[in-house]
């Protein structure tokens, strides 16, 4: 049996390399037929590079232009207008890489309609800049939060979640709703300073959303900075050794966001308040309060440390604060 799983597994990799080969041979014969607007590149920017050191940067200007780059030549690859997207806050998410031939890779970008206010999403290859899947498309609502599944579909393509003010939860594409399950969202509200959490499921028909937890971050809201943990994070020592040969273990929450408050104060002029919350539940973990400071969006979370840089008027420098958990 595990003869036959090893003989179809060597298989299935040729086959998909015979794929993409052929593939790259298209493109080849493509670009010397004509001379498309799409792929300026020779034929050395579609193969991948032995180290994957060699990359395509996407880049989203304040006009609406996208933007694909060689990051080694730093030649202009394709470009893409959409002229009805607001890039004040703009997402791009990486929703299939091109590792799963015959699959092209998927990227999403999430925006908003500039004359609605609803939300935007915009899919195209970043290889080569061609629109595909939901192509411009405007949703019917406007977009509180969006993320991306943890587990792909047959295709190996992540589902992306559009979670909208009133509280309905849409997934692209459809037939990987039933994927969600035991997903946490929170939405921070930088006016008010209000952050509240809402958990995922699939009730077996379609993805529901339910708020579970709500915090008042209390600063008045002049500027709320959010950073939380990379999802691929290694945790190479899960605690340390003390001199009585015992172990401190560190607090290891993948859930763990940090949110980075200033605001008015009647005495002091301005605060800083920086508060590390769980995500899942919205229990307070940590914080700090930093008087007559001034915020930057300069924050790290990595493993079991915290670090934020702040302007302190009252010493006229920059400082660092940062807190072991």
């Amino acid at each position: 049996m595990h003869y036959v799983l090893y003989i179809c597994s060597i298989w299935a990799a040729f086959s998909r390399r015979l794929h993409s080969q052929y593939q790259q041979l298209q493109t080849l014969l493509a670009s010397l037929q004509s001379d498309r607007d799409v792929v300026h590149s020779s034929t050395e920017d579609l193969v991948r590079d032995y180290f994957n050191l060699h990359k395509i940067i996407v880049l989203v200007t304040e006009v609406g232009k996208i933007i694909g780059i060689d990051n080694l030549s730093g030649e202009i690859l394709w470009h893409h207008f959409e002229g009805a997207l607001d890039t004040e806050a703009v997402a791009i998410f990486t929703r299939r890489t091109a590792r799963h031939p015959p699959y092209d890779a998927y990227l999403t970008i999430v925006g908003k309609h500039q004359e609605s206010g609803n939300g935007l999403i915009i899919s195209l290859n970043p290889i080569t800049g061609e629109l595909v899947g939901e192509r411009v498309l405007q949703v019917d609502g406007r977009v509180l939060q969006c993320a991306l599944l943890h587990q792909p579909d047959e295709e190996k393509l992540h589902g992306l979640v559009l979670l909208y003010d009133d509280e309905s939860v849409q997934v692209f594409p459809v037939s990987s709703e039933h994927l969600v399950g035991d997903m946490y969202l929170y939405v921070a509200e930088a006016e008010s300073a209000k952050v509240q959490g809402y958990a995922l499921k699939y009730n077996g028909r379609t993805a529901i959303a339910q708020k579970i937890w709500s915090l008042d971050l209390g600063s008045g809201g002049h500027r709320i900075v959010v950073s939380a943990s990379r999802a691929a994070q290694r945790t190479h020592s899960p605690g340390r050794a003390l001199s009585d040969r015992s172990v401190l273990y560190k607090y290891n929450n993948p859930n763990l966001v940090l949110f980075i408050t200033e605001g008015p104060d009647p005495v002091h002029k301005d605060v800083v308040r920086a508060v590390a919350v769980d995500g899942a539940s919205g229990a307070v973990v940590s914080g700090a309060v930093h008087r007559r400071a001034r915020a930057t969006p300069l924050a790290v979370h990595a493993d079991n440390c915290i670090a934020y840089v702040y302007l302190s008027d009252k010493y006229r420098r920059v400082e660092i604060g940062h807190y072991i958990l």
